[in-house]
């Protein structure tokens, strides 16, 4: 008998195994689980947005006030506090102002006209100081949760400080706010050489102490809180123009001093040009305009020839500048750059010569330079009027 053809036969058709009550388990097992999984892996996402939140947006102890028009208030504020100084004013004050308060005021002043003074830590209040920034007109909305926890880790490592001090202080008012919580301080300081600086101090009474959370010079327009919001939201390559600017400000500075006039005056002329934020630009031009100042203080003390006649190569520079100087001689008080020398704190770090700027979208670890102790550590001497 001839074998059969595997091709041509029927083929049987295997019954499938009905299913038993083990296998009916795993299969409800399972379903359950892929239904778990997606509201876990929700859940930890959930939970890690709210710890972060809580990290970079912490419960503040005293709600900072609304800020609108921040500067003119400010000047306003100040300038009142300048018209009722006057007789016995400085006496009357000290008796309405809370001793603690007093004493925190008095030892600050004392601290911050000495040389590489620097503020501890616990006197400083990040959570406040964060959410001033945030709520910056500087910043136009736009700090989200992951610029605040970059500012959080970049003031962590590197806080802020405020600016020195001239050994003549003298407090002009003290205002308290929030029931007694936040108070708000204008000082006028000055030297033999220096000019007045005009100095407010923004406090914040938490954790049974009060704490520095803002301050600002006047003549710059601008709280701290407002130079680190536009520097944050500003864009690459203007946000780091005003520090590279200020540094060839204090290589020209030097280099006048070792007789480079011709190379001192080429770099200053240059530098003017730099791009940066234009909420940079009026500060940037008034320290411009003292660096020009000093140089033809010196050049005076020499006996020699002014700078302008080397400086006005092509009018238009030589006029900005002198346009500038007269500016600053007109707002006297309000211009003086703060005191000191090329790394007073401490020398500037670099990476290829300058800071990037920190991305919260990149893994970058470099943090921005601090802005007051390394921006303004060296500013050209105020040359007197």
């Amino acid at each position: 008998m001839p074998p059969k053809n595997p091709f041509t036969q029927p083929i049987g058709v295997v019954p499938a195994p009905a299913p038993t009550r083990s296998s009916k388990r795993i299969l409800i097992i399972s379903l359950i689980a892929l239904a778990i999984i997606p509201v876990f892996c929700g859940g930890i996402a959930g939970v890690g947005y709210l710890a972060m939140k809580r990290i970079a947006q912490p419960s503040l102890q005293v709600n900072l006030p609304p800020r609108k028009d921040a500067f003119n208030q400010d000047a306003a504020e100040f300038n009142r506090s300048l018209e009722r100084r006057v007789g016995s004013a400085s006496d009357q004050q000290k008796q309405r102002v809370d001793r603690g308060l007093q004493r925190f005021i008095d030892n600050h002043i004392e601290l911050l006209t000495q040389d590489d003074a620097v503020l501890p830590s616990a006197e400083f209040s990040p959570s406040s100081f964060i959410e001033a920034v945030a709520t910056s007109e500087e910043g136009n909305g736009q700090i989200n949760i992951a610029h605040r926890l970059t500012l959080a880790d970049w003031i962590r490592t590197d806080a802020p400080q405020p600016d020195s001090l001239e050994s003549q202080t003298h407090v002009l008012d003290v205002r308290l706010e929030a029931d007694g919580k936040l108070a708000v301080v204008d000082l006028i300081s000055y030297s033999d050489w220096n000019q007045a600086k005009s100095v407010q101090w923004f406090l914040v009474y938490e954790e049974q102490q009060w704490k520095f959370y803002d301050w600002q010079r006047l003549e710059y327009g601008r709280r701290i809180s407002d130079e680190y919001a536009s520097f944050i939201v500003g864009d690459t390559p203007q946000d780091q123009g005003y520090d590279k600017a200020l540094v060839e400000l204090a290589r020209a500075n030097t280099m006048w001093s070792d007789g480079q006039r011709d190379e001192a005056i080429e770099l200053l002329r240059k530098t003017e040009g730099a791009i940066m934020l234009p909420s940079d630009r009026p500060v940037f031009r008034i320290r411009a305009a003292y660096t020009w100042m000093q140089f033809e203080k010196s050049t005076r003390r020499r006996g020699c020839s002014s700078p302008w006649k080397l400086q006005t190569r092509d009018g238009e520079s030589g006029q900005h500048s002198r346009s500038a100087i007269g500016t600053c001689r007109t707002m006297m008080a309000h211009c003086a750059p703060p005191s000191g020398q090329l790394s007073k704190r401490r020398t500037i770090p670099t990476l290829n010569g300058f800071y990037p700027k920190h991305s919260v979208n990149s893994n970058a670890t470099t943090k921005p330079p601090n802005r007051l102790s390394e921006r303004f550590a060296f500013a050209p001497m105020t040359p007197p009027f």
